[in-house]
């Protein structure tokens, strides 16, 4: 079942099983859900705003393209404590106000291989935005 049916239905994201090798049991999964006082509209324009990044985002702290299926960002992220990479995931997945998921490798793929995706909720005064990455790879 892909991220986009399991979001669908309501499906923990954390269980996400994603066919990037022959490799599934080495895949390791890192998700975060959190609630924002806003409409899905407003923090996905805020989501979907790559160059305000740095403004709110520690982590990604520059990011550019288009969110569209098969079209590339740019994103550069800066780890507490490490130096900084940039890299340029495809996005695989687009549902505006709903869903935004990307696939980018470190080297070539099947080395270092991470799916992230924001999945975003309306709920009673504002929105549950959950985050999620799922890395696979040697």
């Amino acid at each position: 079942m892909t991220l986009q049916e399991k979001a669908a239905r309501n499906l923990p994201l954390t269980q996400t099983r994603i066919p990037v090798s022959n490799q599934e049991e080495r895949l390791k999964t890192i998700s975060v859900t959190t609630h924002i006082p806003s409409p899905p509209d407003v923090v996905w324009k805020i989501l979907t705003d790559f160059p305000t990044y740095a403004n709110w985002n520690p982590f990604i702290t520059r990011a550019s393209g288009d969110p569209k299926i098969g079209h590339k960002f740019s994103i550069r992220i800066v780890p507490p404590g490490g130096g900084g990479m940039t890299f340029r995931p495809r996005v695989t997945a687009v549902e505006p106000e709903h869903l935004l998921e990307w696939f980018g490798t470190l080297g070539m793929q099947g080395l270092s291989d991470g799916r992230h995706a924001f999945v975003l909720k309306p709920t009673a005064g504002g929105t549950t935005l959950t985050q999620t990455e799922t890395f696979s790879g040697l």
